[in-house]
């Protein structure tokens, strides 16, 4: 056992400064490049998708290719229009410490060095690819929880006599992270020149959740066919915190048998 910790702590004396001098280079470069931007004035505003910019890097383009499913896509494109690129040096930073990671952890489970260095990798992936899919998962409940409440202020707002798209940036300015992010993301989009529809349509396949289809529907017919628009979001609040309710009461119909069936497993 003396050679695997030898190794494991080789290899941690040699990650943490070069880690330590990444990102110190890092931070030397971000403040180099704000100044040059704000000598050469502000910049002009770019309609470029979040996956065009993340995949014109190639050494991050496989990130959206590792995406387990469409909605962790959707989340590496929002984090992408949150945070800005990712650099070659901060995926690279980030592997080396996941591998690090994990084949520490199988060397203190008793694998060979050699079994770890094969294992890592793989696992790794896999490990990645878990937890990118449970933090889709968690943000699109979150915007699922959040859309009754931004549904309420946008016809509010309607029958205040706020014209829909003020009412979409006024919704992303107002309501809590995630969905103040995509609303201001379609409110953006809009000042650009897009439409609404199709703005709000971008919105629906980043949040993957059938409720901002429904919403993009009623849009939809109610530019086409007319109408109250205010009613007609006040009735799709209503079944939509319906449909939650009714979601809440089977979960807690059938906790007992989730639990009988955890217990037995």
């Amino acid at each position: 056992m003396i050679a695997p910790a030898f190794l494991l702590a080789l290899a941690f004396a040699l990650l943490v400064p070069g880690l330590a001098m990444l990102v110190g280079w890092r931070r030397v470069h971000r403040q180099v490049r704000r100044a040059l931007a704000a000598a050469q004035g502000p910049a002009p505003p770019t309609r470029e998708p979040a996956r065009q910019q993340l995949a014109s890097v190639r050494p991050a383009a496989w990130l959206l290719r590792l995406a387990p499913d469409p909605a962790a896509r959707a989340l590496i494109e929002t984090a992408v229009a949150a945070r800005g690129r990712p650099s070659a040096s901060t995926l690279l930073a980030l592997v080396l410490v996941g591998f690090a990671g994990m084949a520490g952890a199988l060397l203190l489970l008793g694998v060979p060095p050699a079994a770890a260095t094969l294992l890592a990798p793989p696992l790794l992936l896999l490990v990645g690819r878990r937890l990118l899919a449970k933090a889709a998962a968690s943000r699109q409940a979150r915007l699922r929880r959040q859309l009754p409440d931004a549904l309420a202020l946008i016809v509010r707002a309607l029958r205040a006599g706020v014209p829909l798209a003020e009412a979409v940036a006024e919704a992303g300015r107002e309501c809590p992270a995630p969905l103040s992010r995509e609303f201001a993301r379609a409110s953006e989009a809009v000042r650009l020149g897009q439409p609404l529809e199709t703005a709000l349509w971008d919105m629906a396949r980043r949040a993957g959740v059938a409720e901002f289809d429904f919403l993009c529907v009623t849009v939809a017919l109610q530019r086409e066919t007319g109408g109250n628009l205010a009613v007609t979001l006040a009735e799709l609040e209503a079944m939509i915190r319906k449909r939650q309710a009714l979601a809440l009461k089977v979960r807690a119909l059938s906790s007992e048998a989730r639990t009988s069936a955890l217990i037995i497993g």
